[in-house]
């Protein structure tokens, strides 16, 4: 039950080590696929399939920030340690407001 939280915290204090300056082409590609690709592709496919309410579950879970758990793969594997760290802050950061236009749509707003 402790790791999640641990895990939230290794990141936190890793993202010095990472700074989001420069390069922000890959985290910025990596963002709008997971932040507008990928909840547009649930929506439109599961329009077909899911009634109502399971298709705004899955819209909005579709649409929400990378989690830590990207960022525990890179450290184990030993690679893109810094780019998950910046898709996770910038994810983070961009959902308040895809989110946020996610679920108005979803809900008819």
């Amino acid at each position: 039950g402790i790791a999640g939280p641990v895990a939230l915290f290794a990141v936190g204090f890793s993202l010095p080590r990472y700074p989001i300056r420069g390069a922000l082409r890959a985290p910025g590609v990596i963002t709008a696929l997971s932040l507008l690709i990928q909840p547009l592709v649930v929506f439109l496919v599961g329009s077909l399939i899911l009634p109502p309410l399971w298709l705004a579950v899955a819209v909005v879970a579709a649409a929400s920030p990378t989690g830590v758990n990207a960022y525990l793969f890179a450290t184990y594997f030993k690679t893109a340690e810094g780019l998950s760290a910046t898709v996770i802050v910038v994810t983070t950061v961009v959902s308040a407001l895809t989110l946020t236009a996610w679920i108005a749509v979803m809900t008819g707003a």
